[in-house]
Parts: structure tokens; sequence; C-alpha cells
């Protein structure tokens, strides 16, 4: 696929790169390429967080193997693990936890979607763009500014924002990233749309891609994973309370992963929260924690 240059620059050949969460968009994205529906991927990147559901990382190596099969490396970076980050002495990028207490009853600022996921990812397209790895001073392992005129080197980034999440189109906030959302732009397809395929076309399910401890679970989520993945739960189940016996000491009310503001394994989990009624009110499905489009709201 050739992109268009900036005015006055000669067209390059860009690589395409899909932003690969291995939830249902994204994974009809890659299938769709590999079957010929939409152009060749030349790369396709995962962020690990360390902390996804099994059931996602099986995905992703079912996905990965699907693409190496077409020629189509899949990257998979990180920058650390979210989870024992969270509960470390050190700085952690914050979660929005639902705090109570003397400091507000509202959330946590939202810092995890642009640490863990689009750091590493920009820090992988730059090596691709061919930028320098270096090395912080801080020792931290990281790649320099693409080379030459701003925007003449950069890839295409293929998002899985499907139709019915068009509100979280937005343009990239780097000058060697052009996003692209093949959903909306090329194909018309909302996520029912993705599903319907990848039912056809892939013989395995496909769980929506997000933190075991994400606070934006609603209760049919947490109940999901409570009947269908206890493991995870009861992980899930400790971290809540870990995160109010650890100290953290920057928080001034106290921190709980569930929006009732009580313990996980307290929390009623049979009424239906505020983001499982407007789903069933707009008839949408669950939302993957895309990198350039976390449910929250605006791009990290």
């Amino acid at each position: 696929m050739t992109a268009v240059a900036p005015a006055g620059a000669v067209p390059v050949s860009a690589p395409v790169v899909l932003s690969l969460g291995a939830g249902v968009q994204s994974t009809a994205l890659a299938l769709l390429s590999i079957e010929g529906h939409l152009p060749p991927l030349d790369h396709a990147i995962f962020a690990d967080t360390g902390w996804e559901p099994p059931a996602v990382y099986e995905q992703l190596r079912r996905i990965s193997d699907a693409l190496a099969a077409v020629g189509v490396p899949t990257h998979i970076v990180s920058n650390g693990n979210i989870r024992s980050d969270a509960l470390s002495d050190g700085r952690f990028a914050s979660m929005p936890l639902h705090m109570k207490g003397d400091g507000g009853n509202g959330m946590g600022r939202r810092q995890c979607t642009n640490e863990y996921k689009l750091v590493p990812i920009k820090r992988k397209i730059r090596e691709i763009l061919g930028a320098t790895p270096i090395v912080t001073k801080s020792g931290q392992a990281s790649v320099r500014r693409v080379g030459g005129r701003p925007g003449v080197k950069h890839v295409e980034m293929w998002v899985g924002i499907s139709t019915d999440e068009f509100e979280r189109q937005r343009p990239a906030d780097v000058k060697y990233i052009r996003r692209v959302d093949p959903l909306i732009d090329m194909l018309d397809m909302s996520r029912d749309d993705c599903l319907a395929y990848l039912t056809e076309r892939w013989p395995w399910p496909v769980e929506r891609s997000a933190c075991i401890g994400c606070p934006y679970h609603d209760n049919e989520e947490w109940r999901s994973m409570r009947e269908n993945d206890p493991e995870s739960f009861a992980d899930a189940v400790e971290f809540d309370v870990k995160i109010r016996s650890s100290g953290l000491g920057t928080f001034k009310s106290e921190a709980y992963l569930h929006e009732q503001r009580v313990p996980l394994a307290e929390a009623n989990l049979d009424i239906p929260t505020r983001a499982e009624i407007k789903r069933r009110q707009l008839q949408l499905g669950f939302d993957g924690c895309s990198p350039w489009g976390c449910r929250a709201g605006g791009q990290a």
C-alpha cells in the first residue's frame, strides 16, 4: 500500500502495521488481510501489559501463527508488568481506580494505556522505520527519533475501531504514524459484523482484550470472569485487596477495582452497572482496551 506523502516530498512506500490487541476487531482485521479482503500487512504489534487473561494470550498465539504463515511477523512489546508495578514501591502509571475517601469519590487518573501500550508500540514503530536503538541514562532500552523530514518516514497503522465506535476515531499524535481505521473507512463493519465474520471463518471463540483487573469492567464482565475464568477472578480479588493494604501513599482516598467502591469479593455483581445498561440500550458489544481509543474517552 502506498501512502500519500506531504506536499513537495517524494512518495514513499509506507509499512502497513496492525495494532493487534488480539480481541474481536483486530483479530478480524488480521484475518481479513490474510484472506485478501484487505491489503497485505507488513507487521503486527501486540503491547503486552503482562496481565491479560489466559484466553487472550491463546488468541494472540493463534492469530500470530496465522499471520506468520503468510510472512507477517508479530512483535510483542512491553513496558513492564502493570500488576506488579502497581504494587511496587516505585513509580507506576496510575490505573483509573475507583476512589473513596477524603480525597474524593471519583476515579484515578488513567496513565496505564499510554505507559503500557502506546509507549512500547511507538518505540517499536520507530525501530521498524530505522531509528537507532539506545539505552537511556536510567538504563532503559529505547529508540531514537525517526530521522529526516517529519512525516516522510511513517507507517500506516491499522486500528480495530468499528462503525459502532466511530467516535473513537482520531488521528495519531506523532508524524511517523498515519492512522487508518479499515473497518470504518474501507469495509463499513460493526463489531457484530466482525463477530459474524469470525464465527464463519475462524474456528475458535474470540474474547475481549483487557487487563484482568481493569477498573472499567462492568458486572457482566466480572460475572463472566468469575464463572468462566475463576483463577483470573481470584487474581483480581487479591490485587484489589493489595492496592489498599500496600500503602500506596500517593492516594488520599482508598482505591477499588469495582465501581461500587467495596472490595471486589464483596461487590454485588448481580445488579447491572451503568455501562451494562448503556450497552444494552444501544446494543453495543464490549469495548476492547485499544491503545488508540480507550473506553474512558480520548486517546492516551
